[in-house]
């Protein structure tokens, strides 16, 4: 458990945004994730001040911000993370079993957010590797 820990905390995740890829640790994406909202709270700030926004307007931007796009945000950085966590498991299960696991089944959960790629491949067997 220690090693898939480790593991998991040390070896950078893949994270998409539009056409931009990004690899960061856990640890890099967390800092990354703080320094965007506080950035996007001094802009407020600053913006308000510079527009003679009221403090309670202000306020209620900052708010709104927190709820929303930071919930948002905080969201997809915990399924990044949860899914990598299970990859590097998985990973490690192959490793120690290579002599007995020969390939795997893709299973896609097939609801209103698959892809038509995972949807074409649920079922499908690959080699492992």
């Amino acid at each position: 458990m220690d090693t898939i820990a480790a593991a998991n905390t040390e070896t950078p995740m893949k994270f998409t945004s539009g056409k931009k890829t990004a690899s960061m640790t856990i640890t890099q994406a967390v800092t990354q994730f703080s320094k965007s909202t506080s950035s996007a709270v001094t802009k407020v700030i600053q913006s308000g001040i510079a527009e003679g926004l009221t403090t309670e307007i202000m306020s209620k931007e900052i708010t709104r911000i927190v709820r929303t796009r930071t919930a948002a945000q905080a969201s997809a950085l915990i399924r990044t993370a949860a899914s990598h966590a299970g990859t590097m498991a998985r990973n490690k299960v192959y490793e120690e079993n290579s002599d007995i696991i020969e390939d795997e089944r893709f299973v896609a959960t097939l609801d209103s957010s698959t892809s038509l790629t995972c949807a074409n491949f649920d079922g499908d067997i690959f080699p492992i590797g």
